[in-house]
């Protein structure tokens, strides 16, 4: 473990100035919960966890999951019928069948996207892809300028869900024009469970690009303040909440907007006080593998692997008062989600991307195509 990565914010970033949410759906502590699927066969029952399994959590970003619909609020003319990225139902179609094959494969309880546009391609991979049925299928409201967003699937059901914006009117961008950035997405799902272990709150972040320089630093830093913002604020309001934050942070471990914003530790290692600043990290053990398991996302410009997707686990008062042994992370289980079917020879994974392509046309396919990005999976127990 790299222990020198460990660095303690003050909880100042805390102060700044907090930023609009949008509650959609108000069921904060519910006496009772019906599923969604209360009612239906015998067989979509039993897709509910029961008390004593494991929890399996996986994060992926779906890069340019777009649907073929134009929307007139964003940019979206490259992704559809005709535009430059040659965006088709066959493509889609392709695309939607190869990530629910990597889906279902690893057999995930709770799943968190990005890069997706809307409900409707969320479904579509629950329902064509995963072929599953969750009661749980969420597309966030509002999107970034192209209209990509975030997403949730799950099989527990649903208590409450909002959204927090990340950025403000001062984001200006290299080209002096205002940047809108992606809110995270925020799901509070009910496992059954009893105590503790019963609520837990995902938090399903899409920070700024590397791209642009060291403003977008900055901007993530503020996505990570956010963050621990509201983190603190569902300490404050249910001490005994559990917070799982998972996403594409475009950062590693060892970079700013970790180290200066936030303080990660390694699975086990507790700092004692209760610190909404303070997250457990798996992706700590991902640094003694073998350098092709570490890596999430290939970056051609410099030839070489990031750790850019994570699973972060708010170290919060139930964590450190050891109430919420049933709920925890099992040691070891982070891990980068590999296929051979999906890379290339050097083990990259293929994305869907036609633009530019000799075959690329009307007839175009995805076969062996799902994302840029390798998805992360983690294991809890509860």
């Amino acid at each position: 473990m790299r222990l020198g990565n460990l660095i303690v914010m003050s909880s100042a970033l805390l102060l700044l100035p907090s930023c609009a949410d949008r509650k959609v759906a108000v069921a904060e502590e519910p006496a009772a919960v019906v599923p969604a699927s209360a009612g239906n066969s015998a067989a979509e029952a039993k897709m509910m966890p029961q008390a004593g399994n494991s929890l399996r959590v996986f994060f992926w970003n779906a890069e340019n999951l777009y649907d073929l619909v134009d929307d007139p609020l964003t940019g979206d003319e490259n992704w559809l019928p005709g535009g430059r990225e040659r965006w088709s139902e066959r493509v889609l179609a392709d695309k939607i069948a190869n990530m629910g094959e990597m889906i279902r494969a690893e057999n995930p309880d709770v799943i968190g996207l990005v890069e997706i546009e809307s409900q409707a391609v969320v479904d579509r991979l629950m329902r064509e892809g995963m072929k599953v049925e969750y009661p749980t299928s969420i597309a966030d409201a509002r999107g970034d300028a192209r209209g990509i967003r975030a997403g949730f699937i799950s099989r527990f059901p649903t208590v409450d869900r909002r959204s927090h914006q990340v950025w403000n009117e001062e984001w200006i961008n290299e080209d002096g024009k205002h940047e809108v950035t992606r809110d995270i997405l925020e799901v509070t799902v009910d496992t059954g469970a009893s105590g503790s272990a019963r609520y837990v709150t995902f938090l399903v972040n899409h920070w700024p690009s590397r791209s642009g320089g060291e403003i977008r630093i900055g901007w993530r830093k503020q996505a990570a303040a956010v963050m621990a913002r509201r983190t603190a604020e569902l300490f404050a309001q249910h001490p005994d909440r559990l917070v799982v934050s998972m996403g594409d942070f475009n950062d590693e471990l060892k970079d700013p907007p970790f180290t200066e914003a936030l303080s990660l530790l390694p699975p086990g290692v507790y700092r004692g006080t209760p610190d909404a600043l303070s997250f457990l990290a798996p992706g700590f053990e991902l640094l003694s593998r073998p350098f092709e398991e570490q890596g999430t996302y290939y970056w051609h410009g410099g030839k070489v692997w990031n750790i850019l997707d994570h699973v972060l686990v708010a170290e919060g008062p139930s964590l450190q008062r050891g109430v919420s042994k049933s709920f925890a992370y099992r040691p070891g289980s982070f891990r980068v989600v590999r296929d051979a079917r999906f890379e290339d020879a050097r083990g990259i994974p293929n994305n869907c991307s036609v633009y530019g392509r000799r075959d690329a046309g009307d007839e175009s396919r995805c076969m062996v195509g799902v994302s840029d990005h390798r998805p992360v999976v983690a294991d809890f127990i509860y």
